[in-house]
Formats: structure tokens, C-alpha cells, sequence
């Protein structure tokens, strides 16, 4: 799906653009639209009770603010809709452009008031398809996915806050080296320098060299 890159390298992660974004929400806005009107006039009273299992336990997660769960719900419930649309071109079409989004559809749920507008959207989609409105459901679900679109537009012009949190690893990996060095450093010139004077010269250089090392990466941590 256009999402990795082989380089001679190793393998590189590419993600998607803004345009890419566009396009899936495009797709999604028109037939995520006509699978929701073909629901509402397709879909048996069981079928119905499945959807409604799905909702229910989103509603449930969000009382719980248990953001994991309602993404994982929030999938269930696209995935049964395009399930109950009858149509398997219509599963195959949307299912893995619903998938492609999943990085920025997990950062907008893990807001609470998102969340809690998302799974409304949900409700009305579905009391849309109760309802055997097929116009109605379809205006829903064109609406729930151009909200998402100006969502993860948003989200996707953040900087992305796993390098930094990598880069603090990274110092704090540093910072917990150094001070392991400087206790063994410390037992060493207890233990040697009566023995081995030399040897000490040359763990006391060692130990001004992670010095400077170290203060240089708390000085790029703080940048």
C-alpha cells in the first residue's frame, strides 16, 4: 500500500501526505456515504443488533475514558457498516483506507470531547439506519468523515512528538552511562591508586571525557 520504501539501506516508513489524506477522505466522504444508504435499506433486524453491540460498547469505553478501546470500536463499527452495506466492493474499498488513517484516528480519540463528538456522530448514523432512512444515514456519514478529515489535517501539521521522546530516551540512556562510569571510576581509584598510579591518570581522563559528552547532549536535550 505505498507505505514502506526498500533502500539499500533497510526498509524506511513513508506514511502518507496531506494530498494522500485528501484523496482517502474523498473516497471515504462519497462511498462510506452510499454504504451507510445501503445499510439503511439492506441491513436485517440481526444485523442491526451487531451494529448496535459495537456502538453500545463504544459508548460504554468512552464513559470509561478508555481511549484504546473506543479506537478499537470506532474500527468495528466502520468495518460492520461497510460489512451491512451488502456490497463487497464497497468492504474492499473502504476497509483499507479506514486502516491507512489509523495513526491520526488514534490521536484524535485519545481527546475526550473528540471522542465523545465521534461516537454521537456514531449514534446518529445509526439511529439513521434504524430508522431505514437512507438519505439521512448517508448525509451522517458524509458528515462524521469530513469532520474526521479537518481533524487529522490538524493533527498531521503537529509535530510529531515521538522524536522527542525518543531524543530524551537517548539523554537519559547518556546520563544513566555516565553516572554508572563515575561510580566504577570512583571504586577503581579507592581500589588502584595505591597499586597503579598510571592507570588512574588514564580512567580520570576517561572520566573528563564523558563529562564533556554528557553535557553536550543535556545541552541538546534542552534545546
Amino acid at each position: 500500500e505505498n507505505l514502506i520504501k526498500v533502500t539499500g539501506k533497510g526498509i524506511s516508513v513513508l506514511g502518507i501526505t496531506e494530498k494522500d489524506l485528501e484523496d482517502i477522505f474523498l473516497i471515504r466522504q462519497n462511498i462510506e456515504g452510499l454504504a451507510a444508504a445501503f445499510a439503511a435499506k439492506n441491513c436485517s433486524s440481526e444485523d442491526l443488533k451487531e451494529l448496535e453491540s459495537v456502538l453500545e460498547l463504544q459508548e460504554f469505553y468512552l464513559e470509561k475514558h478508555n481511549a484504546e478501546q473506543i479506537k478499537v470500536m470506532d474500527n468495528k463499527f466502520h468495518e460492520t457498516l461497510y460489512k451491512l452495506s451488502g456490497s463487497l466492493v464497497f468492504y474492499n474499498t473502504l476497509l483499507p483506507l479506514h486502516i491507512k488513517v489509523q495513526k491520526y484516528r488514534k490521536a484524535s480519540v485519545q481527546r475526550s470531547s473528540r471522542a465523545t463528538e465521534s461516537v454521537a456522530e456514531h449514534r446518529k448514523i445509526f439511529d439513521a439506519i434504524v430508522a431505514k432512512d437512507a438519505k439521512l444515514a448517508e448525509q451522517y456519514a458524509a458528515e462524521h468523515e469530513e469532520i474526521e478529515k479537518r481533524i487529522m489535517k490538524g493533527l498531521m501539521r503537529l509535530p510529531a512528538p515521538a522524536n522527542n521522546i525518543s531524543q530524551m530516551a537517548l539523554y537519559s540512556n547518556v546520563w544513566n552511562a555516565y553516572n554508572a562510569f563515575l561510580i566504577n571510576c570512583i571504586f577503581f581509584y579507592i581500589e588502584f591508586l595505591p597499586k597503579s598510579p598510571s592507570y588512574c591518570i588514564l580512567y580520570i581522563n576517561m572520566l573528563l571525557y564523558c563529562h564533556i559528552v554528557s553535557k553536550k547532549q543535556s545541552r541538546k536535550g534542552g534545546d
